[in-house]
């Protein structure tokens, strides 16, 4: 098989919710060719799957070697510092996705509860505002609940 057919196979295998046969499927991609930043990217998903937070971490890493504009790795890495408490470092991440998509609600949300975590009340509600501007329902109802005015 080529390294997009192994590509598939991993994702299939995410599908399935079988993360270490996904693993496996991603590395025979990455293996076949190295420069595939998409494989990265789901092989860290797998990863993360799993809570293997630092593989996640250093896939993203080879990701945005490859690519330094692949928003989605930044945004990956960004959770995997906050799911490891390195919030100050997943707030550069999630500041990176911004720049390159400034128009991810997701992102704004989750660098809002990572300023939320760090006791930064004001910043948390200020990302929660935009992502709520920018139609994130989810954060709308949030500051509704909380009669914050968006």
């Amino acid at each position: 098989m080529d390294s997009m057919a192994w590509f598939k196979k991993g994702h299939k295998f995410i599908d399935s919710i079988k993360y270490e046969e996904a693993i496996d499927a991603f590395t025979k991609a990455i293996e076949l060719n190295s420069k595939f930043e998409d494989a990265y990217i789901a092989r860290g998903l797998a990863y993360g799957r799993l809570g293997k937070h630092q593989n996640v971490i250093i896939d993203c890493n080879k990701a945005i070697e490859l690519n330094p504009k692949n928003a989605v790795a930044y945004s990956d890495r960004g959770a995997a510092y906050a799911r490891l408490g390195k919030l100050q470092q997943a707030i550069e991440d999630y500041d990176k996705v911004i720049k390159l998509n400034p128009r991810d609600t997701v992102v704004y949300v989750s660098r809002g509860f990572a300023y939320q975590r760090l006791g930064n009340q004001k910043r948390a509600i200020k990302d929660l505002k935009i992502a709520a501007k920018l139609g994130l329902h989810s954060a709308q109802d949030y500051l509704k609940s909380e009669d914050i005015q968006w």
